[in-house]
């Protein structure tokens, strides 16, 4: 007689399928969006899903936790959709969904220690395992409150009704990308990306272009894409920053999408700083041209959606004949405008550009010297400067040599 599925693991199995489904939309969010901390939450979570297989102890109070943090990842989601500019979250959202990211990983640490043989449960005693499951639990309260009245919304307690919501969800959000992306998707380079996605069975792309002219946002727009989502059910992007041959980018991709050794990869579409496509691979023709600057309306039209404060129309070109119509270079200069004036902006550019000719650099692009603008505003505190001066130098922090940043 084929044994009975318990209660408990009917909610396991419920749950985990559920949580699935939600990293899956975290993931797409972040593809689209960028949105902080989306990514290490999304990680944590597909970790957990993995743990709760081979959970031994405290099985009901670990599945507990995870329909609480189901709850909270669809309030997020939700988040998103209801957002007033296009996907962007105000700083006071990010900075609760950044104490919820504490949150995750103390979940993931609970879950871990119910292993057998965890390394954690070597640390914990009885008390502070429970103190550990106090804090999970409070932080799930904190984010339920705080996430319920920002969505304006009940965060939902059935399972069958948080399994139909997921699917609608879904949907809603796929619509939801493609419609903010279609601002994106509105030159060449685009409908030929989509076209011979679409018509070659193997197709090999590359998008060239210089540092902030948009690849990874045209490449992540065009995966959302109408005709490109119901085409592919599946379709990933993969960060390769910190591959650096042949062998650790397969082993990038299969890590990222689960492919064995060996396996033929479709369709694949990169982007790459530079003019030259790598050599010994048979890309897809037509050939893409590398990406251009904005045009001079685009890059007035970008600048004003992205300052706060009213700039003359004057002021505003003079600035943009700075950026060479860069789309990075345009946002970088467009955020400095909501911390000084533009004349002081002018007249610090005059004086960094002069500074770096004199002490050998060159001739740095309009680009480089952006972003030292950036890095030498009056609101970046010497304690900033040095922590994103360590970031640089993480494994997937950037790869070429910066000017020493003064502390």
């Amino acid at each position: 007689m084929p044994r009975t599925t318990t209660v408990a693991e009917k909610r396991l199995r419920n749950i985990t399928d559920l949580l699935t489904t939600a990293v899956t939309l975290l993931s797409e969010l972040d593809d689209a969006f960028g949105t902080p901390f989306l990514r290490p939450i999304s990680k944590t979570t597909a970790s957990l899903i993995n743990l709760m297989q081979n959970c031994k102890r405290n099985k009901d109070q670990c599945v507990q936790l995870l329909e609480g943090l189901h709850g909270v990842l669809y309030a997020i989601i939700d988040l998103h959709l209801k957002s007033q500019t296009a996907g962007t979250l105000p700083p006071a959202t990010l900075v609760h969904i950044g104490q919820f990211t504490e949150t995750v990983h103390k979940i993931h640490t609970f879950v871990e220690a119910q292993q057998d043989g965890s390394k954690f449960r070597i640390f914990f005693r009885q008390g502070e395992m429970n103190s550990l499951l106090k804090a999970c639990l409070s932080g799930l309260d904190t984010a339920t409150r705080v996430f319920k009245i920002e969505t304006g919304t009940m965060i939902l307690n059935s399972i069958e009704d948080m399994r139909l919501r997921t699917a609608d969800l879904h949907k809603e959000l796929l619509e939801f990308i493609s419609t903010h992306s279609d601002g994106i998707l509105s030159d060449n380079s685009s409908s030929a990306i989509i076209a011979t996605l679409s018509s070659e069975p193997s197709p090999r792309i590359a998008i060239l272009g210089g540092g902030g002219m948009g690849k990874t946002t045209l490449v992540r727009a065009a995966l959302h894409h109408p005709h490109i989502s119901s085409t592919f059910e599946h379709r990933y992007f993969v960060a390769a920053e910190s591959a650096s041959t042949s062998t650790e980018l397969a082993a990038l991709i299969g890590l990222h999408i689960g492919l064995n050794s060996g396996t033929d990869l479709l369709r694949p579409v990169i982007t790459m700083r530079g003019a030259e496509r790598p050599a010994k691979v048979r890309w897809s023709r037509p050939f893409l041209q590398p990406l251009k600057p904005l045009s001079n309306a685009a890059a007035r039209e970008t600048f004003r959606d992205i300052t706060d404060h009213l700039v003359e129309e004057e002021d505003m070109i003079q600035l943009l004949q700075l950026t060479d119509n860069m789309p990075l270079a345009v946002e970088l200069v467009a955020h400095l405008t909501d911390y000084e004036e533009p004349s002081a902006i002018l007249e610090r550019w005059a004086t960094e550009k002069t500074s770096s000719l004199a002490i050998g650099y060159d001739r740095r692009s309009n680009l480089d010297a952006s972003i030292g603008m950036s890095l030498s505003s009056p609101r970046i505190t010497p304690g900033p400067r040095s922590l994103l001066s360590l970031l640089s130098m993480l494994p997937d922090g950037p790869n070429t040599l910066l000017p020493p940043l003064k502390f």
